[in-house]
């Protein structure tokens, strides 16, 4: 199902709320669909805290990566009625998979999965508080809101703090190293390095731009004096497009993974 704008205002229609209980468990929701849970780990000596939502999909259900592809709905995370925090929460998401329906191109995940985050603590008695949605689908697609808490003061289980390690462990490797980034007429064209054994040429590549714009599957796959270039078709793009666009790239080949944030990508022609 394509995201065009009666399908936004249907979905708007035929929103799920997860319903959570109150006290201990509010930072649990149920809907038929999927189970959402709210976990942290006990923060370091410096505030630092990392946390993850734990999303428990129903058998034949699937969910969406930050740019979801030509369909379905990102997840949208909010904290900002939190308290207690000195740092907005970062998250990062495990490495996804492509599913073409009917020509339709789509970045999912097919089984339990996590959010994670981190933040900073700046009091005791800090409280995370995420509005949530995301898109879930079968043989339809629903968007799910939740509201979830979790009162910081009160010290994880051994459970909880297990789930936030497996969400941390199935995340690619973030780099704050940049690749480079351009488009060239209608590819996005990508040079970075990858390891001599990951599998260059079975390079999987999303990326999660900015609203209007869509990019494909890597089509092509070179090295370039230790460089690895990859090079994937533009799908959709807006009519006026600026120089330079800001957006997430995830690099997936084999064992190896990396995931690049806030990666410019410059508008132009010309070889890279």
């Amino acid at each position: 199902m394509k995201f065009h704008p009666f399908a936004a205002l249907l979905f708007a229609l035929v929103c799920a709320p997860a319903h959570a209980a109150g006290g201990p468990n509010a930072a649990v929701a149920t809907t038929p669909e999927v189970t959402l849970r709210l976990a942290v780990r006990k923060p370091d000596a410096q505030g630092r805290l990392e946390g993850a939502v734990v999303i428990d999909l129903a058998p034949g259900w699937k969910t969406y990566w930050l740019g979801p592809g030509e369909a379905g709905l990102p997840p949208r995370l909010d904290f900002s009625a939190s308290r207690g925090l000195s740092a907005p929460p970062v998250i990062s998401m495990p490495v996804p998979h492509r599913t073409d329906v009917g020509g339709v191109d789509s970045i999912v995940y097919t089984q339990p999965m996590a959010i994670a985050f981190t933040t900073a603590v700046a009091q005791p008695d800090a409280v995370l508080d995420l509005d949530l949605m995301i898109g879930v689908c079968q043989d339809v697609c629903i968007p799910v809101q939740a509201h979830l808490e979790r009162d910081l003061s009160v010290p994880p289980g051994l459970s909880e703090a297990a789930a936030v390690s497996a969400a941390f462990d199935a995340l690619p490797q973030e780099t704050g190293a940049k690749a480079q980034a351009r488009l060239v007429g209608e590819d996005l064209v990508l040079s970075l390095d990858l390891p001599a054994n990951a599998g260059a040429a079975a390079a999987q590549l999303f990326v999660a731009a900015p609203a209007g714009w869509q990019f494909g599957p890597a089509t092509a796959a070179r090295q370039d004096g230790g460089h690895t270039i990859l090079t994937a078709p533009v799908l959709a793009r807006p009519q006026a497009a600026p120089k330079a666009i800001v957006a997430d790239i995830l690099v997936a080949a084999g064992e190896f993974a990396r995931f690049f944030r806030a990666q410019t990508i410059d508008i132009g022609a010309g070889e890279p």
